[in-house]
């Protein structure tokens, strides 16, 4: 019989968590805002193209809305 890898995913997020408070441990809450923005500029990833191009295309359809001064 095949023996299944067990996988954790509690265990995974709180791994995860944990890094991240290390990483923001000496940081102001405006220099881990700027870092959360940076890396969803940045990165490669499919849900941060896709937020990119939610926000470009909000921008788009509001600035045909908003009256230029």
């Amino acid at each position: 019989m095949k023996k299944s890898k067990v996988f954790d995913a509690v265990e995974m997020k709180n791994a995860i968590q944990a890094k991240r408070r290390r990483e923001r441990a000496n940081l102001s809450d405006e220099q881990v805002r700027q870092g959360i923005a940076q890396r969803l500029i940045t990165s490669d990833h499919p849900l941060c193209r896709k937020w990119r191009g939610l926000e470009n295309f909000q921008s788009s359809q509001t600035s045909s809305i908003v009256p230029k001064e």
